[in-house]
């Protein structure tokens, strides 16, 4: 049976002999206890730091949103005249953005970038958001339920078409 040492071994004199003591632990068991551990931290940390921002759907991928996602670009700009008044440059609209950050296991992973090259190879309509940068991820593993996975968090930006 494997077995970790809880404490280092030591030796008292016993007449001639050297009558020695340390502590063993299954080295499976404590192991399960140690990851059972981690997991209940990171699932407190979760709850305590995390807001819950809902989903977000791409494709058939579903994403837990770690920020607001809603924000704009091309929006009109102020610029000085000689005089010292202002003159706005730009259209007068907004181009409504979102900024996805969220996080799904490794098929939701599979799944955006399948999502991501069926709608770039698309001609989208008129109030559909069309991606505007490619995804990408960060992998990390954790435990959950005892079993070890990997959780990646993406990232993408689509607007909508107008």
């Amino acid at each position: 049976m494997a077995c970790w040492f809880t404490t280092a071994p030591s030796g008292e004199q016993a007449g001639p002999y050297i009558q020695a003591s340390c502590e063993l632990v299954d080295a499976a068991q404590a192991l399960a206890v140690l990851l059972r551990q981690e997991e209940k931290n990171r699932q407190r940390n979760e709850a305590i730091s995390k807001p819950n921002l809902g989903t977000v759907t791409l494709g058939t991928a579903t994403l837990t949103l770690l920020e607001p996602m809603e924000t704009y670009q091309d929006t009109p700009q102020l610029q000085l005249t000689a005089s010292g008044t202002h003159v706005i440059n730009g259209p007068l609209a907004a181009t409504r953005v979102r900024r996805i950050r969220g996080t799904t296991d490794s098929s939701g992973w599979t799944a955006v970038r399948s999502w991501y090259e069926t709608s770039v190879a698309s001609v989208p309509n008129v109030g559909d958001f069309y991606p505007i940068s490619a995804p990408e991820a960060d992998a990390e593993v954790i435990i959950s339920g005892g079993a070890k996975s990997t959780l990646y968090t993406i990232t993408v930006d689509v607007a909508e078409v107008k």
